[in-house]
């Protein structure tokens, strides 16, 4: 459920400002919208997995299980610039085609400067261990490296998995 509350005294500075309220008031996020762009702060939303599918498409074939977490302290997308922090955290990671359950916790963490940006990935726990780094900037395409480790004693249960979404480097390494 989402529910917003227009907050008129911030009208006088040229911006729309609104209380979001997801999950029947249980959560609030304060947003303001102005000529010069988008404000969020103070953001905790905890969704299921599968809801990521409707922000990436490519992922529904997943059908990814778990918990999302998104924690925006604060975040300001202008016109050709973001700046703030962000992080989500994946608990309970799975999919339907895995074997594996749970795959881990995972962490992404976004942080932009102005026409500069970068993102990390990493594990938190479990059997799978993701890493990888992006950056993108003015002018540039983003770009993102990342892999995925699978210990011996999984390797046999998660390497057919893996050769669906990554490519294979070394015995048990595969490239995201």
């Amino acid at each position: 459920h989402l529910a917003w509350r227009l907050r008129p005294e911030e009208l006088w500075r040229a911006r729309l400002a609104y209380t979001v309220a997801l999950d029947r008031g249980q959560q609030s996020i304060p947003v303001r919208i102005s000529w010069s762009g988008i404000e969020l702060a103070n953001a905790d939303i905890g969704l299921p997995a599968e809801a990521l599918r409707l922000g990436l498409p490519k992922l529904a074939p997943l059908e990814l299980t778990g918990m999302v977490n998104l924690r925006i302290s604060t975040l300001s997308i202008g016109r050709n610039a973001a700046q703030g922090s962000a992080t989500l955290q994946w608990h309970s990671a799975g999919s339907a085609l895995s074997p594996v359950w749970p795959l881990g916790d995972y962490e992404l963490r976004w942080e932009g400067q102005g026409r500069e940006g970068r993102v990390t990935l990493q594990t938190l726990k479990g059997p799978l261990q993701l890493r990888g780094q992006g950056s993108w900037g003015s002018g540039r395409a983003p770009v993102f490296a990342g892999t995925a480790d699978v210990p011996p004693e999984y390797q046999q249960q998660l390497v057919p998995f893996l050769r669906l979404i990554a490519v294979e480097s070394s015995a048990g390494s595969f490239e995201l």
